[in-house]
């Protein structure tokens, strides 16, 4: 097993897709909760927008990583 770091950076508008698809997002990250072992978003600064989100995988391979993403 391999740990892989992943940074996402929201671009303008991200907020809305986020909101629409949070459900969604939640209960993806809780199928793969054996290979997404951290995730959550990133903020500038507590109580701002999001500005992008952050995910340590631990998985066989790049290949699979790149799959989960």
């Amino acid at each position: 097993m391999a740990r892989w770091v992943v940074f996402f950076d929201d671009e303008p508008g991200m907020m809305d897709v986020r909101c629409e698809r949070e459900a969604l997002h939640l209960a993806y990250l809780e199928r793969h909760v054996d290979e997404i072992r951290m995730a959550g978003g990133l903020r500038e600064a507590p109580g701002e927008a999001f500005v992008g989100g952050l995910w340590v995988l631990e998985v066989v391979s790049r290949e699979r990583a790149v799959t989960l993403i």
